[in-house]
């Protein structure tokens, strides 16, 4: 799944650790996006409710960050 982090400068790293945190394999594609890899199997379903909780809980806990899920 992809990723955007806005602010990338200032977030980016702080996000990859996070998301490394949860397991998850993050490759940086540049300009603040990121392809997320879950380290285990799960229907796209759940893969993509899983990440998008991920996301939430990075942003309530780092002030000003915001990261959207992007379409494939």
């Amino acid at each position: 799944m992809r990723v955007q982090v806005d602010d990338d400068e200032r977030y980016g790293d702080d996000f990859v650790g996070f998301m490394q945190r949860a397991r998850c394999i993050v490759l940086a594609e540049g300009e603040g996006t990121y392809e997320i890899f879950l380290a285990h199997d799960l229907p796209a379903r759940l893969a993509f409710a899983e990440v998008g909780s991920y996301l939430l809980i990075w942003a309530r806990n780092t002030p000003g960050g915001h990261a959207r899920l992007l379409e494939d």
